[in-house]
């Protein structure tokens, strides 16, 4: 449920936009006597009613603010609890009382951002109730090893958060992956885990190049990669 609420706004930014995209097919859409589909909505009782017009209008509700360019969400499974990543290199700590002024971690000393850069992906471990380790993606100045005509380099840290969630330690940070990219935009920071603790992660590197690769870290040891890519 905190989930959902943590998205209406975002659900409802989303229809806003649909409405103006012409006739798209709803997941709800249902067969008419010719065969074709017809648009649906699903009301609150779950039953299906037929809707060939936008709404009127669409409600937002806001439900946090002050930050700068908000990226990713990851939502503590121990509490009511949201960490947000913010592009400029700040992961704020979203409850239900609000936004803490207080960042949970501050990374614009190493953090560059602008354009396409910045902070751009977090993900708390499987077992983060019990080990408090979290992942973060974020591009930086080119560092050692990086050809001088690239544009920066792309980081994977790991982090440990305080006993009580409520802050991460910045001295904690261990580099899991660094990656040298040439152009300064297409970054994509997307972060998941899987069932098995592998963490998933993406990259862009320029128009028509991408990345894909795996970290695997089942027992906190120093992860093996493995990665493809494409041109």
């Amino acid at each position: 449920m905190k989930r959902r609420r943590f998205l209406e706004a975002t659900l409802a930014g989303s229809v806003t936009g649909l409405a103006g995209c012409g006739q798209p097919t709803s997941r709800n859409a249902q067969p008419n006597s010719t065969g074709t589909e017809t648009a649906g909505t699903t009301g609150t009782s779950g039953t299906n009613t037929m809707a060939g017009n936008p709404p009127d209008s669409v409600g937002v509700r806001t439900l946090a603010s002050g930050m700068d360019v908000p990226l990713d969400v990851a939502f503590a499974p121990d509490a009511d609890r949201r960490y947000i990543a913010d592009q400029v290199g700040l992961v704020h700590l979203q409850k239900s009382n609000g936004l803490r002024d207080e960042p949970f971690l501050d990374l614009r000393d190493t953090v560059e951002a602008g354009g396409e850069r910045g902070l751009l992906g977090i993900a708390l471990h499987l077992d983060f109730a019990e080990n408090r380790r979290l992942f973060v993606r974020y591009t930086a100045l080119p560092r050692s090893g990086t050809p001088p005509d690239y544009s920066h380099t792309f980081v994977l840290s790991e982090f440990a958060a305080t006993e009580d969630g409520g802050r991460a330690k910045r001295d904690s940070e261990r580099v899991v992956l660094e990656i040298p990219e040439p152009q300064s935009n297409h970054n994509a920071g997307d972060l998941k885990f899987g069932g098995t603790a592998t963490s998933t992660w993406r990259s862009a590197t320029a128009a028509g190049a991408a990345t894909k690769g795996r970290v695997t870290s089942p027992t906190g040891t120093t992860p093996s990669t493995e990665a493809t890519g494409r041109t």
